[in-house]
């Protein structure tokens, strides 16, 4: 039941930040200044035609007028502002990944790719939206303009909601601090004191992770995948220990060795061999949340075993997976209550790896699945006025 949902707002002692949300934004003059000439980025081949490269997609010019693109009935035109650069893609262009299964469909080759972003609505032929509407989206077009047929995968941002600054919608109440929010509050079950690790910790959903444990009194391991990134998440004070996962040669024997009241939750950003080492050191009635399978996407590390699943038995553990999909509507508006509260009382922050101009997509996207990026990755396509956003992202 939606009422049963904790509010992490009420828990610990406050730490105000000095800033108060800005509830006075005007709707923009539409459409808004683009950061490039007009645009649109379209698959060439699936992966597995060709190896993962930027060369998978080709960037294609665009009409300068965005009304000049015909809508049919409940077809909406949206401008997007920002795109999140996601590994899910991965599935979308490999035709060995894709299934029934996945809810959004693979790119065709000459089709314009999409991803999760926020945006705003330029026209529309849908009853839900209108022009000035700022949305959010599964599908958000990689163009300068886009049409989002049906309105699929739109949700309207109404009244106080839209008032926020837009950056926040693929940060901090974005669809990856969701993803932490929904799988510690409603499935891990946390209890004060408890042990959690969280791998790529300094991912979109690994990062709230670590925060939302932190303020709900857990101690906290952080795993990620390089030295830079450790030194980022050790500024974190939440974090009581942080893990270069790729210096250790065996992370179930480090863990064990530095651990030794063993693991209690286990919030999983990765998969594989990660996965596996942690089911050996899993304490009783431990519980394992998959919040992202970044292995199974990546081409170096496809389909790696996992060989210690009867200690979920041993242990009377679990291992819980949700589709985000389908709790977001339900769920999202609390979340939004919940983190608005907590952006004002503690020091919620949200690192953002910022890459401006549609024609760079393809590469930060490569840059995703080589680690290169230190934070959530976004593009952003068009002139953001909105007020600072919250992170210390970089631009």
């Amino acid at each position: 039941m939606v009422s049963t949902v904790p509010h992490l707002s009420d828990e610990a002692s406050p730490s105000p930040r000095g800033y108060s949300t800005p509830l006075c934004r005007t709707s923009p003059s539409l459409p808004v200044p683009l950061l490039t000439p007009p645009a649109k980025i379209q698959l060439t081949s699936y992966l597995n035609e060709t190896p993962l490269s930027a060369k998978c997609f080709k960037l294609e010019s665009a009409p300068q007028d965005p009304y000049s693109i015909a809508l049919e009935p409940d077809d909406v035109l949206v401008q997007p502002v920002y795109l999140s650069m996601d590994t899910n893609i991965y599935m979308r262009i490999d035709t060995h990944s894709s299934s029934s299964h996945y809810r959004l469909p693979a790119f065709q080759p000459g089709e314009t790719a999409n991803s999760y972003g926020v945006g705003y609505v330029l026209a529309s032929r849908h009853p839900h939206f209108a022009k000035g509407d700022t949305v959010l989206g599964w599908t958000m077009p990689w163009a300068s303009f886009g049409m989002v047929p049906g309105g699929r995968g739109l949700i309207n941002l109404k009244a106080g909601i839209q008032r926020l600054p837009l950056q926040w919608f693929v940060g901090v109440l974005g669809i990856h601090a969701f993803t932490a929010w929904y799988g510690l509050t409603q499935l891990a079950h946390p209890r004060r004191g408890q042990t959690l690790v969280v791998s790529a910790a300094m991912s979109g959903v690994g990062q709230m992770v670590v925060q939302l444990a932190g303020i709900l009194g857990l101690k906290v391991v952080a795993i990620v995948g390089s030295n830079l990134k450790m030194e980022k998440v050790r500024e974190n004070p939440h974090v009581f220990l942080a893990i270069n996962y790729y210096a250790e040669y065996d992370l179930s024997e480090t863990l064990h060795r530095r651990l030794p009241d063993g693991v209690d939750i286990y919030f999983d950003c990765v998969g594989g061999a990660g996965l596996d080492g942690i089911l050996r050191v899993l304490n009783t009635n431990g519980r394992i949340i998959l919040g992202g399978i970044l292995s199974d996407h990546a081409l170096i590390q496809r389909s790696l075993p996992v060989y210690h699943l009867l200690q979920l038995a041993e242990a009377n553990a679990s291992i819980l997976g949700f589709r985000v999909q389908d709790v977001f509507q339900k769920y999202y508006p609390i979340f939004v209550q919940d983190m608005v509260k907590l952006i004002h009382k503690y020091n919620v922050t949200y690192v953002l790896d910022l890459v401006c101009g549609l024609e760079n997509a393809p590469k930060a996207l490569l840059g995703v699945f080589q680690s290169r990026n230190l934070g959530k990755c976004i593009v952003q396509v068009s002139q953001d006025d909105t007020d600072p956003p919250l992170s210390d992202g970089r631009r």
